[in-house]
C-alpha cells in the first residue's frame, strides 16, 4: 500500500515556524505605495542614459542611482516572492511577484 502524503495549509503552521515578512513590509498597502514610488523614480535612471563616459563622477552617479533603485526593487521582490512561495495557492501573491520584477522592464 502506498502512503499518501498530506500537507498542512499555511494557516495550520505555527507562526514561529514561518517567515516574518512584516519585517520587510508591515502591510501589503505599504508594498503598493513603495512599488508606485519606485516606478515614479525610474526616470531618474533614464535621465542618466548616455552619461557614463563623461567622467568618473558621472560613472559613479549612474552606478549609485542604479544601486539605490535596485535595492528598493530587491525589497519589493523578496517580500512578494517569499509570500508567493509560502502558499502557492494564494493568487494575490502569485500576481504581485512578477509586478516587482516587471517594474524595470516597462
Amino acid at each position: 500500500m502506498i502512503a499518501v502524503q498530506t500537507f498542512k495549509k499555511r494557516s495550520e503552521i505555527p507562526s514561529e515556524l514561518t517567515w516574518n515578512l512584516a519585517n520587510i513590509f508591515a502591510q501589503d498597502e505599504i508594498w503598493e505605495r513603495d512599488f508606485r514610488s519606485l516606478q515614479s523614480r525610474l526616470p531618474e535612471l533614464e535621465k542618466l542614459q548616455g552619461t557614463l563616459s563623461q567622467s568618473g563622477e558621472a560613472f559613479l552617479r549612474v552606478l549609485s542611482k542604479r544601486d539605490e533603485l535596485f535595492e528598493e526593487l530587491e525589497r519589493l521582490y523578496v517580500y512578494t516572492s517569499m509570500h508567493k512561495d509560502e502558499d502557492t495557492t494564494n493568487s494575490k501573491y502569485q500576481g504581485m511577484a512578477p509586478r516587482s520584477i516587471g517594474a524595470f522592464r516597462s
